[in-house]
């Protein structure tokens, strides 16, 4: 049976595969700007990582009702399969692919989509309006990534 702490466990790996990627992403930004940014994100995931792992410990035990056995198994594996990191790829080989800063803000903006489309599966476990108010300010800081890095990449091409 699937459990709900397993769905945390991945959002907490997402998060540690996140601070790795704006670390190797801010090594590699020429604009110091775009590298205080990511370097700023990497600290963001930090905390994301202890915010999950508190919010996991409430979920030792529970299991999500699905329509079917496996259901939400088989959508959070299409979800994780689909993702940045599919594929066994290291941070740095991903962000080695990004050739100007542009393309090192658009491989984080997937990321951020990405990581929001996954977040977006946990209201079904939690049921506590503790628990409520914590998912939904961890997705508003996911969003508010996006609107960070929209920002820098928006400056970016005005200078272009």
């Amino acid at each position: 049976m699937f459990r709900a702490s397993e769905v945390i466990e991945i959002a907490v790996a997402m998060e540690r595969n996140g601070r790795a990627l704006y670390q190797a992403m801010a090594a590699a930004a020429a604009s110091p700007k775009v590298k205080d940014l990511l370097d700023k994100l990497a600290a963001a995931e930090t905390q994301h990582i202890t915010d999950f792992s508190t919010l996991g410990r409430q979920f030792e035990n529970y299991a999500p009702p699905e329509s079917y056995p496996g259901e939400y198994e088989d959508y959070v594996k299409a979800l994780v399969d689909a993702g940045v990191f599919a594929r066994d790829l290291d941070p740095k080989e991903l962000v080695g692919q990004c050739t100007t800063d542009e393309a090192i803000l658009d491989l984080a903006l997937n990321f951020e989509k990405e990581t929001i489309i996954f977040f977006h599966t946990f209201p079904r476990l939690v049921f506590s309006p503790e628990e409520q108010k914590a998912v939904s300010r961890l997705i508003r800081e996911e969003e508010e990534h996006i609107v960070q890095l929209s920002a820098a990449k928006r400056q970016r091409d005005a200078k272009a």
